[in-house]
């Protein structure tokens, strides 16, 4: 595989189809793990970060020798990338409506209604929204995860 990344490194299609086709033949295989990880690492480095989600959703679903480690590399991607970032629009969109579902009935603070002290910047009106969007980005990780995991 490093041959193939290395001599078409323009081809993404290419690329993408090889290292397919070599998950669909040994990718199954307890000790697949430097084939996955080389899959992983490629779309990383492309900074494709929807289908690196999807790598780990597949080998985490597969008993590989060293799938502790794959979680423990799940866990970390997910929580270095915005949500927004690793899952698909319709995924994100329904996350983020049951996450905000969450946050009303356990009456976080509206963007109206920022800590004492916050007060916007001349020109910037959106502090408030700030704070609520952080705390969102927490609860669509979790659930992010708990979702896979599922």
């Amino acid at each position: 595989m490093e041959y193939i990344t290395s001599q078409f490194p323009d081809n993404e299609a290419f690329v993408r189809q090889e290292f397919e086709r070599a998950v669909d033949t040994c990718g199954l295989e307890f000790k697949s793990d430097k084939l996955w990880e080389a899959y992983i690492a490629w779309e990383s480095t492309g900074k494709r970060w929807k289908n690196v989600t999807l790598l780990y959703e597949r080998i985490l679903a597969t008993p590989t020798s060293k799938y502790m480690q794959h979680w423990q590399k799940f866990q970390e991607h997910v929580k270095k990338h915005l949500p927004s970032e690793i899952v698909g629009v319709d995924e994100f969109l329904s996350l983020r409506r049951e996450v905000l579902a969450e946050l009303n009935r356990s009456d976080i603070e509206t963007p109206d209604e920022a800590p004492p002290g916050v007060e916007a910047a001349p020109g910037d009106e959106q502090v408030g929204t700030n704070v609520v969007s952080s705390k969102l980005v927490l609860p669509l990780q979790y659930d992010i995860l708990r979702i896979k995991v599922e």
